[in-house]
C-alpha cells in the first residue's frame, strides 16, 4: 500500500525529518521510524482512535500534533485526577477515558510563531466538541487528556502548562523508548 494523498508522505516526513534533527525532544528515534514501511505509516496516520492537527504553508506541513484516545486510565491518571479534584468539587472521580496528545512537531524554521499552542487549543476544543456531542455531562465521569515529556524539555512543559496541564510527580518511563535514552519523563494532565 502507498500513500495516496500528498499529505500522508508530508507528515511522514516532516516527522522524520524533525527525529534527525532534534535527537532529544522526542519519545522515539530517526533511526527507529526511518525504517518504518508505507503501511505502518499509515496505520499510524489512519487510527481511527486518533487525529492529526496540522498547520501548512503554502504547500508544506510545518507542524502538527496528534490526539488519541480514549484509553483506559491508569493508576498515574487516577492519582492526577484525586490530587488536583477541590474538596468543594463533586467526589466523584471515575475517569471516562484518557486522550493522549502526542507528535508535537513544529518545523525549526517555524518555531517560535504560535504554532504548537494553536494547534493544541485545535485539539482540545476538537475533543471538547466530541464529548459534547456525545452528551458528556459536567457531572458526567471526568475525561482527561495527557501529554507525556522529557524533564529537560522545559518549552513543551511551558506549552502544555499555559493550557491548563499540570503534574503529579516526575517519573521515569521504564521499558520505553526513553528509558533506552536514558533520560526522565514526566506526565501532564488536565481535564478535557
Amino acid at each position: 500500500m502507498a500513500f495516496s494523498r500528498p499529505s500522508e508522505w508530508l507528515l511522514a516526513e516532516m516527522r522524520r525529518a524533525d527525529l534527525e534533527l532534534s535527537l532529544t525532544a522526542f519519545g522515539s528515534s530517526y533511526t527507529r521510524e526511518a525504517n518504518f514501511s508505507d503501511n505502518e505509516w499509515l496505520g499510524r496516520l489512519h487510527n481511527p482512535l486518533a487525529r492529526t492537527f496540522v498547520a501548512m504553508s503554502a504547500d508544506d506541513i510545518i507542524a502538527s500534533t496528534t490526539l488519541s484516545g480514549p484509553a483506559a486510565s491508569t493508576a498515574e491518571d487516577m492519582r492526577f485526577l484525586q490530587e488536583h479534584t477541590s474538596k468543594d468539587a463533586c467526589s466523584r472521580t471515575d475517569v471516562a477515558g484518557v486522550y493522549h496528545i502526542s507528535g508535537m512537531h513544529t518545523r525549526p524554521e517555524s518555531r517560535g510563531h504560535g504554532l504548537g499552542k494553536a494547534l493544541l487549543e485545535a485539539a482540545l476544543e476538537d475533543l471538547a466538541e466530541r464529548l459534547r456531542s456525545q452528551g458528556q455531562q459536567e457531572d458526567d465521569a471526568v475525561s482527561l487528556v495527557r501529554a507525556d515529556v522529557f524533564v529537560a524539555n522545559v518549552a513543551a512543559r511551558a506549552l502544555y502548562s499555559a493550557a491548563g496541564f499540570a503534574t503529579t510527580t516526575e517519573h521515569e518511563h521504564e521499558g520505553s523508548a526513553w528509558a533506552d535514552q536514558g533520560r526522565d519523563g514526566l506526565s501532564m494532565w488536565r481535564r478535557a
